[in-house]
């Protein structure tokens, strides 16, 4: 409760320290302070989830909106002035915050859903595991434009895909009923495999697999990883992957 007039203050002079940058055309400086701002609203958002027991998504949604605003400033800057440089270097590095924007909501997204089905509203997390996976499936599409370009780019794709793997692990040991709702996919005309047991398998198993593929061998994320992989696999359901 006390840390909402922090904030306010703090959002406050930050923001006011953005207009001065901008209108002095100091691009860096001015694209900076709108991060600033975006971990501020994540952190608060991450802070009033645990208070809440659930997920602010006012936060989190402008958290990705002030990163929007930074790329369309700096996608204004006229592209022979000698800002240019500058705006196409903090556009890369708005495009990673942007990612880890998506990843920290949809974590937060993930562990609402498991304390909604903890506390048996076998409903409401339908909606909620669908909106987690979509906001870590929109960080992963913006690492792999960056992973040939941005070496942090690679280690954050594969953290994406190990919580993804985790997920999955989690679905994969719910019970039957709770497990098909929540792995039915409207969009599925065809179905792909033959029941949710091994669709929460296949989808572990090919998302640990490719944080694997991209943490650094030996690294404390690729340990993790593995020890958890390692304990998926004897679980392996009748009939393989499909």
């Amino acid at each position: 409760e006390n840390l909402w007039p922090v904030f306010e203050i703090a959002q406050t002079c930050v923001m006011k320290s953005v207009e001065l940058f901008q209108k002095s055309n100091d691009v860096g400086n001015a694209v900076a302070c709108l991060c600033n701002i975006n971990h501020l609203y994540r952190y608060v958002a991450v802070s009033t989830a645990v208070r809440q027991n659930g997920v602010n998504h006012e936060l989190f949604t402008k958290a990705i909106e002030v990163l929007q605003n930074a790329k369309l400033y700096c996608k204004s800057v006229p592209k022979k002035s000698h800002m240019a440089k500058d705006a196409t270097v903090w556009t890369s590095r708005i495009d990673m915050e942007i990612g880890m924007t998506h990843l920290a909501y949809g974590n937060q997204l993930k562990s609402f859903c498991r304390k909604l089905v903890e506390n048996g509203d076998t409903t409401l997390c339908v909606d909620v595991n669908q909106r987690a996976e979509k906001e870590l499936y929109s960080a992963i599409r913006i690492y792999e434009r960056y992973i040939n370009k941005i070496p942090q780019a690679r280690k954050q794709m594969a953290a994406v895909h190990y919580h993804l793997g985790s997920q999955y692990i989690w679905l994969y040991s719910r019970p039957q009923g709770v497990r098909d709702s929540m792995m039915h996919d409207a969009n599925d005309t065809v179905p792909v495999y033959k029941s949710s047991l091994k669709k929460a398998y296949s989808l572990a198993d090919r998302h640990f697999r490719l944080a694997l593929e991209n943490f650094a061998p030996g690294s404390p994320e690729y340990e993790v990883c593995i020890k958890e992989y390692e304990l998926l696999v004897p679980k392996r359901p009748k009939g393989g992957k499909k």
